[in-house]
């Protein structure tokens, strides 16, 4: 009888359409409320429309956290273990732009978590202090412990990465070539650490210049370590050329590629845009017809790059 009365009063609404759209919104809460299991006490006619959807990302949510409930008994806990990151240098601006990067997880991805060893000079250990509080005011959940040290020993114990930022500075009037003295002294203690207290599979960035002959240095007093986990920062050259003709083309510097350097890390490299190619008005050219001035890349394309360096410490 309930039944014959809803039918009659079905085809009594037949033709109104405000009545059938209130009819197909109870359906929609009704039918919310058996999925969420329990009743729901909706008094806001504006959220009566809201509540089918939301049981539906609940049930999803429900049958999804028993699937991956399933997947973690199956495989365990992936979680992965703390890696130990040394940076040399910590203490000095350009460690500084580089150590909340590192600690958040934009080098070794948002997964990792790690261990910080800061490695700076007996001279810069208040500095230090100071770096290792700014990165406990962060709260970055990755970041499971800072070690500041001026001891190599533990600078480098059981490290997976290496930034090796400390070196003397350059300074006005001088050439990548006068740091090699004192710095080789400081590659080579580096070089040593590694190769006594470093994991063997550690991965090296050495920073400090010249980048390309410290690294030399480095990995030769660290000789059980594979030469070609070591990696000078010469990239930084290439992005200098092609910054250049982008700039010269007009063009971002995301659409030139090919750019070749060749040599040192210092003034005596050379710069090859020989090979480059530019995407322009969506044509991929190269850098030569795009630029169209061979005067240009052969003289002052290839002095800007080589001196680059030189120029900034001017400007500081």
């Amino acid at each position: 009888e309930q039944n014959t009365a809803l039918n009659d009063d079905a085809q009594r609404n037949i033709g109104n359409p405000t009545l059938e759209v209130l009819h197909a919104r109870d359906r929609r809460v009704q039918k919310g409320k058996l999925l969420l299991g329990r009743s729901i006490d909706v008094t806001d006619s504006d959220n009566l429309e809201d509540v089918y959807s939301i049981a539906i990302r609940q049930h999803s949510f429900r049958r999804n956290r028993k699937y991956f409930k399933r997947q973690r008994l199956r495989f365990g806990n992936q979680e992965s273990e703390p890696i130990r990151v040394v940076v040399t240098g910590a203490a000095g601006q350009i460690a500084y732009s580089i150590l909340y990067m590192i600690a958040k997880g934009d080098v070794f991805g948002p997964n990792q978590p790690l261990i910080l060893h800061l490695l700076d000079i007996p001279l810069m250990m208040g500095v230090l202090e100071g770096v290792v509080m700014e990165l406990a005011d962060c709260a970055i959940p990755l970041l499971h412990a800072v070690i500041p040290t001026d001891d190599p020993a533990v600078a480098f114990k059981d490290v997976s990465a290496a930034f090796l930022v400390g070196a003397m500075p350059r300074k006005q009037g001088m050439e990548r070539k006068d740091l090699l003295s004192a710095n080789v002294r400081i590659f080579k203690v580096q070089g040593e650490a590694l190769d006594k207290y470093a994991k063997k599979d550690v991965k090296v960035l050495v920073v400090g210049n010249p980048a390309n002959t410290n690294a030399f240095v480095c990995s030769r007093y660290a000789p059980s370590i594979p030469r070609e986990n070591f990696t000078a920062m010469t990239r930084l050259d290439q992005n200098r050329a092609q910054a250049q003709i982008a700039a010269k083309v007009g063009v971002p510097v995301g659409n030139v590629s090919n750019v070749i350097i060749w040599g040192n890390h210092s003034s005596t490299q050379f710069p090859d845009a020989s090979h480059a190619v530019v995407v322009t008005d969506g044509k991929e050219v190269s850098a030569s017809d795009a630029v169209q001035d061979d005067n240009w890349l052969r003289a002052v394309f290839v002095e800007t790059v080589q001196k680059r360096g030189k120029i900034f410490i001017l400007h500081y």
